[in-house]
Formats: structure tokens, C-alpha cells, sequence
């Protein structure tokens, strides 16, 4: 391989890298499909438990 194809190889491997703006690091299409996938999971269940009611202290049985 000449130094050009080894250029060409690796401007193609760039080409293909999108940027998560969350951490700043460039990956691969579906890396960041993933990615968002899962924040947007882990934002649901934050919100699930931010709103659910507390529950109730258990009462301590005396022996």
C-alpha cells in the first residue's frame, strides 16, 4: 500500500464518525444511535422516579 491509500483509508474512516455532543468523542453512527438510546432511557426513568410518590417507612415490629 502507498502512503496515498493508506490517506484515503483513513479520511474514510474519519468520514464515517459523527460527534456525540454529550461526551465530545467522535464515533460510529450506531455507537451514537446507542448512546442516545440509552440517555434518553436512563432520562425517562429519572423522571419516573422523580415523580413517583415516596414510599411509606416500615414501622419496626417489637419482639
Amino acid at each position: 500500500m502507498s502512503q496515498q491509500d493508506n490517506v484515503k483509508a483513513a479520511a474514510e474512516g474519519v468520514a464515517n464518525l459523527h460527534l456525540d455532543e454529550v461526551t465530545g468523542e467522535m464515533v460510529s453512527k450506531s455507537e451514537l444511535k446507542k448512546r442516545n438510546k440509552q440517555r434518553q432511557v436512563e432520562a425517562k426513568k429519572a423522571a419516573k422516579k422523580a415523580t413517583a410518590q415516596p414510599k411509606p417507612a416500615s414501622k419496626k415490629r417489637r419482639q
